[in-house]
């Protein structure tokens, strides 16, 4: 490795992720030296056409009626398995998610140990008695506080509380 110019003292690391190419989807481009036409196509894609085709023939009764607009139906299954070439969920093919899925609503609601579900603990009755008493300096504090005091009320500043302000009791003058 070359140290590039104008900077003799520093060293240059380079960091590489093959983390995308590992990604890349299992593609199916011959079968047995056969070349698929508009391939090459994902197991999803097959998976999708496949699906969809046996669909078509066994719905065929219904759509053969429809005179010129039965191409709609016989496009759909092409159209489907492009739509699923870059489809991903989560990040994930299509296959994967749903083998994702698969494995976490099939397991067990507590989790597995040593490659065995986690039983479920019986139901275990406990007795006890607790006991609260206050101590000798809360005794002491007790005696010696007063009951609180209200503070004042606060004088009123908006139109709302000086309408909803109940009137003052009227103070009786002493003529002396």
């Amino acid at each position: 490795m070359s140290q590039p110019e104008g900077a003799p003292d520093q060293h240059t690391l380079v960091g590489r992720s093959y983390t995308r190419a590992r990604r890349h989807p299992w593609v199916i481009g011959r079968i047995q030296g056969w070349t698929l036409p508009l391939g090459p196509f994902s197991a999803t894609q097959l998976g999708v056409l496949v699906l969809s085709l046996w669909l078509l023939i066994q719905t065929a009764p219904l759509w053969t009626q429809m005179g010129p607009f039965a191409l709609i139906p016989v496009t759909v299954p092409f159209v489907a398995t492009w739509a699923v070439r870059h489809a991903q969920i989560e990040g994930r093919a299509p296959l994967r998610a749903l083998g994702g899925y698969l494995a976490l609503y099939t397991a067990p609601r507590r989790g597995t140990l040593n490659g065995r579900p986690v039983p479920t603990p019986d139901p275990v009755r406990l007795n006890g008695v607790i006991t609260i008493q206050p101590t000798p300096d809360d005794r002491v504090k007790a005696a010696n506080e007063t009951t609180p005091q209200w503070s004042p009320r606060p004088r009123a500043t908006t139109l709302r509380d000086l309408l909803t302000e109940p009137e003052p009791a009227p103070t009786s003058k002493r003529e002396g």
